[in-house]
């Protein structure tokens, strides 16, 4: 009797979730507006602004001299996110991103919008303490980052997080840490050489076969608009930063609605982002607003440079600059604005007063 009594509970149960699942984008309530919200994830937006404008330009990394379509953008985030399947990652685990604006930046976050993984993004500027404190925080599965810039050594800082990493042999990601047990992948680009511990961005991209495709294609037709999608950490003014989850739904809609008020329907932009893709800023507000309305993004350098924003405005003669305030005042103090064509510029986008 009890048993017959289970079963029915359970498919009540297992009725009521599949219809609040194909319903679930009546159940927001929304302002005035007669623009409902999307009820799309950010691989939906990707592939949309993709079946509009295949060979557009996505994105413009100035300094690192990488153009790439959105096609082109598309493949690498696939070829990418299959790569980390072959490692065992799967729907839901957490991969974090560690280091200043590149092109494998937005690769790494495309991967997982595709894949259903969830991307942590870390502050490049974060020492050995805090970089511990964020994996064993959100339980990182895997982190990606560049070997070094400028004055950070990351690769070195990881070691010191994750000594075992100096006995393991070079070229081989597979890390143990008992400080860290959910952590079991290490990936390091912009390098050349294979480092202890940590496998090379550029050798793991090509090491997916069919089976990691077809796991792919089966964990993106899973993502739905509630799932988690990114996790960003507070500042930590107040105490230990705190880490704030947010789903596709957030996201997507953010962006689109920003870039809806800012008239990007209706023009063809092209936005200088000067301002970290590990900040909501440059992530949700720079670059997903401007797959959302199929638009070109331009990163000036990996971290913000007053004379570096000023040449990729006159050489590629974008519409809006994006920045912080002290950004936009170091802009008009750097000497070589006298001498720069910013007449393709009509407006801007800050935050951060």
């Amino acid at each position: 009797m009890l048993r017959n009594k289970n079963h029915k509970i359970g498919c009540i149960f297992r009725y009521f979730h599949k219809v609040s699942t194909r319903f679930c984008d009546q159940s927001y309530v929304h302002g005035a507006t007669d623009i409902p919200l999307l009820n799309h994830t950010v691989a939906d937006r990707f592939r949309i602004a993709l079946e509009k404008e295949p060979d557009k330009p996505m994105v413009i990394f100035k300094q690192c001299g990488i153009q790439k379509t959105y096609q082109q953008v598309f493949d690498d985030a696939r070829q990418f996110a299959a790569s980390l399947i072959h490692l065992k990652l799967k729907k839901g685990d957490r991969i974090g991103i560690w280091g200043p604006n590149y092109y494998e930046w937005v690769v790494t976050k495309y991967a997982a919008a595709l894949s259903g993984l969830i991307l942590v993004n870390i502050n490049p500027a974060y020492k050995a303490d805090e970089l511990k404190f964020a994996l064993q925080k959100v339980g990182i599965s895997a982190i990606i980052s560049p070997m070094e810039y400028k004055t950070s050594n990351y690769y070195r800082t990881l070691t010191e997080v994750i000594p075992k990493m100096l006995q393991s042999q070079a070229g081989n990601g597979n890390v143990k840490s008992n400080n860290l047990p959910e952590l079991k992948h290490v990936i390091l680009f912009k390098t050349d050489k294979w480092f202890r511990g940590a496998w090379n961005f550029n050798e793991l991209i090509s090491s997916p076969g069919s089976s990691d495709f077809k796991l792919l294609d089966e964990y993106e037709s899973k993502i739905r608009v509630d799932d988690p999608f990114n996790i960003q950490f507070t500042s930590g003014t107040t105490g230990q930063p705190k880490a704030a989850t947010l789903s596709h739904h957030n996201v997507v809609n953010n962006a689109y609605f920003i870039g809806l008020r800012a008239g990007f329907d209706k023009n063809q932009e092209k936005l200088v982002i000067p301002v970290p893709l590990s900040h909501a800023f440059g992530f949700v507000i720079g670059l997903l607003n401007a797959v959302c309305h199929n638009q070109t993004s331009i990163f000036p350098s990996p971290t913000f440079n007053a004379k570096s924003v000023l040449k990729a405005i006159n050489d590629e003669k974008p519409t809006l600059l994006y920045g912080t305030p002290t950004m936009f005042i170091d802009i008009l103090n750097e000497p070589s604005l006298a001498t720069t064509d910013i007449s393709s510029i009509h407006g801007g986008m800050t935050g951060g007063i």
